[in-house]
């Protein structure tokens, strides 16, 4: 997640649900019964999410830069950074999508 001032974090998978496993027809809905909130930015400032896939576990393979603490800043500078990682130990396998939020 990119929050509006540029800061990244990641909130799934968490301590709450370390697997991050999601297969087909159970999709997954965060937070869902999972016990923290997400909160919108001031209206008019612009958020981004990312999901990146990939057909085996991968978080133990990441650099620490980008795995980092669930729910912390992590140390890089842009989404396209996480996904850099994540190909580099998936290849061409990786899947993903950008998600552009903006709050009104």
């Amino acid at each position: 997640f990119e929050a509006e001032d540029g800061s990244i974090q990641r909130f799934f998978p968490n301590r709450f649900t370390p697997d991050s496993l999601v297969t087909p027809g159970n999709p997954l809905t965060l937070p869902g019964d999972m016990p923290f909130k997400l909160f919108a930015s001031r209206a008019g400032k612009d958020e981004r999410m990312a999901c990146f896939s990939s057909p085996r576990p991968v978080m133990s393979r990441l650099p620490a830069r980008v795995k980092g603490s669930d729910f912390e800043n992590l140390p890089v500078q842009s989404l396209e950074q996480v996904q850099s990682a994540f190909k580099d130990v998936v290849g061409n396998d990786l899947g993903g999508r950008y998600f552009d939020i903006t709050v009104q």
